[in-house]
This record gives structure tokens, sequence and C-alpha cells, in this order.
């Protein structure tokens, strides 16, 4: 690759460039349109793809690429669009975790019908999964973890090439893959364990209130006894619950895990 590339020759690898990581940050959870509108977003977006042009030249030479069919560019675009979409997807599995853990506990303590709007996922979650996932967006970008992120970006488009259709996968992707997905419902039933098995203590106690003295209507004082129980222990459960979904964030060494569970 030329010292600099001409004019024309940039915004041709920009044009493929963008996509990847227009798809990966529009995918992404803490990159919601109710943060960043309009040409803000726009600019960020094509801000961050300029770093990783170099990147792309370097694969390929502006003339080898416009020798290429339009079937190709075609099915280069898809590609890079879906495999945006699966990175995007991968940094946004803590904010989902955070969002499920609350959820969890709010459906148990009975407050599941208390939907609120996420402005980061956009979409309706209980009222302990919106601060979870407020924490956790905090995290993430004082943490490191937005760093990260663009790490795994900028490492993709080398190690998968623009203009490459598959690289050499390792043959334990598939389960690889599936252990990160199920990993997702394993860690949500685990960070909300010690709420929900007090609640469900409390519960199993009430019944048997109910049980010995039937004229004793309980039932009704369920939901303010198991929220005041999850509050308590909330309290004193909150930092132990953010370090632990401080530890799920992506990190160099995660990375690195990642890249050789993907690539040969």
């Amino acid at each position: 690759m030329p010292a600099q590339l001409p004019l024309q020759d940039t915004l041709l690898m920009l044009t493929f460039t963008l996509p990847r990581m227009t798809a990966a940050l529009t995918t992404s959870p803490f990159f919601s349109q109710q943060f960043i509108q309009g040409m803000a977003r726009q600019v960020v977006i094509i801000s961050f793809t300029l770093i990783a042009v170099p990147i792309v030249a370097f694969s390929a030479t502006p003339a080898e690429v416009q020798a290429k069919s339009g079937l190709f560019f075609g099915l280069i675009v898809a590609k890079e669009i879906s495999l945006g979409i699966i990175l995007g997807y991968v940094s946004g599995l803590v904010f989902w975790i955070a969002e499920g853990t609350g959820f969890f506990i709010d459906n148990q303590r009975g407050s599941s019908m208390a939907e609120v709007m996420d402005p980061i996922s956009d979409t309706t979650t209980s009222p302990l999964g919106l601060l979870l996932t407020k924490i956790v967006a905090v995290l993430f970008f004082t943490g490191g973890g937005f760093h990260a992120f663009l790490v795994l970006l900028y490492e993709s488009y080398r190690l998968w090439p623009v203009f490459q259709y598959f690289p050499s996968f390792h043959p334990n992707l598939p389960a690889a893959a599936l252990g990160v997905v199920d990993g997702v419902m394993g860690y949500i039933v685990l960070f909300a364990a010690p709420l929900v098995l007090a609640m469900f203590l409390a519960e199993f106690g009430l019944g048997l209130v109910n049980r010995f003295s039937p004229q004793l209507n309980v039932f009704f004082l369920a939901m303010p006894v198991k929220s005041a129980i999850a509050a308590v222990l909330l309290l004193v459960y909150l930092s132990t619950l953010t370090h632990l979904l401080e530890g799920q964030f992506v990190n160099r060494e995660k990375l690195q895990v990642f890249f050789q569970a993907l690539f040969r």
C-alpha cells in the first residue's frame, strides 16, 4: 500500500470498511439512538471507521478491488453486515445479562408488571433491570469496556479481511458460539440466585403459615414481604453484583481466547 492513498481510493476503501463498523455499533446496546442521534451519530461511526481504513487498504489494493464484479461486492457487503451484527451482539452480552438479572429478580418479587422503557436497549424492562443496565453502562465506559470493544473491531479487520469471504475457522467454533449464547442465561440465573432464593424461602414460609392457619390470608403480604427482603439484600449484594457484572466485560485476555476459539 502506498504511503498516502489518493482521495478516490480512500473513499473506495472507506465504503467497504463502513458496513462492518456501522452494523457493530448500531447493534450494540450502548450506541442506541436514544443517546446519539442524527448527524452526530454518523460522524462518530465514520470517525471510528477512518481508523480502520489503513488496515483494509493493506489487505487489497484499490486496483484489485475495482477489478471485482458487482456480485462480489454485494456478497462482501452482506458478509460485512452479518459480521458486524455478530460483533455488536457479543459486545452487548453484559448489558443483556444485567437487564435479565434485574428482570428475573423483579419477576420473582411480583413486580414485573411495572415495566419501564430502557433507553439503552430501546425495549421495556423492569425497574431493577433498568437500574442494573445503567450501572453497567457507566462501568462500561469508565472501566475500559468501550476500548476493548474497539480493539475487538479493529482486530477483526486484520484477522478477517474485508475482501476475504471466509478465513480459516477453528474446528471448535460451533461449540464456542453455543457456549457464549448459553452462558448468557447461565449468568442471569447465577447472579440473581441469592435474592431469588431468599424470596422463595420467604414465600415458602408464608405458604406454611397459610397451611397451618387457613383463616389467615397471608398471601396479600407476599409481594410487600418479598420486596422488602429484596431491597435489604440488594443493599448488601449490590457491590458484589456490580463486581460480577464488571467481570463480564471484554478485556485483552478474553479477546485472546475469543480469537483463538474463532480462528486457527
